[in-house]
């Protein structure tokens, strides 16, 4: 059967000559690049340069211009073709495509199947896809493929929304018909009184130009009056009356300092964002009643911070696995809200580690259905990456110890370890680093396999091999000696591109 069907496309494309008319009709009208199949007494025959069948009476005709045509270098390339090539086949369709040629295209690339009816090339070129093992037409694999998204959207807490599956909070907007002022959301009431007013954001406050210009003086409200910065530094050395900076995403309660509150504030940010890309969205329960903004309560020093832990203890302090314990989430404060509780540390590169991990531990308790049941290492492995990110959304370690771990001679497995982030340890800081440099190379080898395991894992659960498996593997056993000597000469080549000044501050 195989041989006909070749004879017959060789008679399609090799009954024409290997030369192109451009034809000027007795009104004016010129047509190029056809191709003549067959021609009668009263007509020419022929073929458009994309393969559509075009009849011309001969009175019509003022003109015929013969001329060199890509229908016809095609011709010539397809003689040259051998019939059980498949591979080249597949490359002249493509090429045939590329020109313009998408009735030929198809059909050779339909001969190059026929000789191998797996040639990958062939199918891609003709818009087939994968489902399940086999190659199906892209039709068959999107209805397909839209049942396997509505489940998968239906987990992630994802609605639709006009047509598309979109984030709850998303939803939630188009819902309320929200609007965006000064990089926040509000709901349109809000946003003529905003207006209106001419009230401006700070800190967690609309302002009326009046007030505003009390703040930039550098005066903050307490109650009715408006005091010093400086002043209020000493008002809010409790915890019993913080300072309450608010951003888009975050409600800081603090007795630090105002401007270590503020820092702390832009820090929670910055690596909200990188949470935020990876998973897709905002955390789930950003307009639920009683959860809102994700809360850090910042102590002014050790002393603060041991209060905080004093407070939420035992079974409501979740603990960073670190030498200082310098941050925990508690997922009890505010009757279930849930805060995420670090301290201003004298070595900042501390404090922004802490941050780190009290924002990525926050986030995934407003993500995960049961945020104590996700895995706890491969938790503190997300932190460690997080923290990594010290510019807004470019993963860039840039701290003491990372440049301790890189210029470390020590061997990094990770594939012979006996699970990837027992071998790092958790003992300090510093391992938390490491965790951080393996997920960025597991990123590196597969971006949607890596996003996609993080979905899952806030909703079904997964630990470290699950993860290993599906950016190193492809979803298959890992090669442990393949996957080290790759991930060694990541850091290598990391090393040498990028060296921090190894301080501490």
């Amino acid at each position: 059967m195989r041989k006909p069907i070749l004879l017959a496309l060789c008679s399609l494309l090799l009954s024409s000559v290997a030369l192109a008319d451009d034809v000027t009709m007795t009104n004016g009208k010129v047509y190029k690049d056809l191709t003549l199949v067959k021609e009668t007494k009263t007509a020419y025959i022929y073929l458009t340069h994309a393969g559509r069948r075009m009849t011309l009476s001969k009175k019509s005709v003022q003109k015929v211009e013969p001329k060199p045509t890509v229908r016809g270098e095609l011709q010539e390339r397809l003689k040259k073709v051998g019939r059980r090539d498949a591979d080249a086949l597949a490359d002249l369709g493509v090429w045939a495509d590329g020109k313009g040629m998408g009735k030929d295209a198809k059909s050779i690339l339909r001969k190059a199947l026929s000789v191998d009816r797996d040639h990958v090339k062939a199918h891609e070129a003709l818009g087939d896809r994968m489902l399940k093992g086999k190659w199906v037409r892209e039709a068959v694999w999107k209805k397909a493929r839209a049942k396997e998204l509505e489940k998968q959207y239906a987990a992630w807490g994802w609605e639709q929304s006009n047509g598309e599956w979109v984030p709850g909070t998303v939803a939630h907007r188009a819902d309320k018909q929200y609007v965006q002022v000064q990089g926040h959301w509000v709901d349109p009431k809000t946003a003529k009184k905003i207006a209106a007013k001419n009230l401006s954001f700070a800190e967690g406050a609309w302002l009326e130009p009046d007030e505003k210009a009390k703040f930039d003086e550098g005066l903050r409200k307490h109650g009715k009056r408006w005091l010093s910065i400086e002043d209020l530094d000493e008002v809010h050395v409790d915890f019993q009356d913080p300072w309450i900076v608010e951003t888009v995403h975050f409600e800081i309660h603090s007795n630090a300092k105002h401007k270590d509150t503020l820092w702390v504030s832009r820090l929670a940010e910055i690596f909200y964002k990188p949470l935020q890309e990876i998973f897709g969205e905002e955390h789930r329960d950003l307009y639920a009643k009683g959860k809102g903004k994700i809360v850090l309560n910042v102590g002014r020093g050790v002393k603060s911070y041991n209060f905080l832990g004093g407070t939420y203890g035992h079974s409501n302090r979740t603990a960073h696995k670190s030498s200082g314990y310098g941050a925990f989430y508690a997922p009890a404060w505010g009757e279930g809200r849930g805060a995420g509780c670090t301290y201003v540390h004298g070595d900042r590169n501390w404090v922004e580690v802490w941050v780190a991990n009290v924002v990525t531990h926050a986030f995934i308790a407003r993500m995960a259905p049961r945020y104590e049941d996700t895995h706890e290492k491969t938790l503190e492995a997300l932190s460690g990456y997080i923290a990594g990110f010290s510019k807004e959304g470019i993963y860039h370690p840039t701290r003491w110890f990372h440049w301790r771990y890189l210029d470390s001679a020590t061997e990094r497995p990770i594939g012979r370890a006996t699970t990837t982030f027992d071998r790092i340890g958790y003992r300090t800081e510093h391992t938390l680093q490491q965790a951080g440099f393996v997920l960025h190379f597991l990123r590196s080898k597969n971006e949607k396999a890596f996003t996609d395991y993080w979905r899952t894992y806030v909703t079904k659960g997964a630990d470290d091999a699950a993860l290993l498996a599906a950016c190193f593997g492809d979803g298959q056993a890992v090669d442990k000696d393949q996957l080290d000597a790759e991930f060694g000469a990541f850091l290598k080549d990391h090393k040498a591109k990028f060296k921090p000044a190894p301080n501490r501050q």
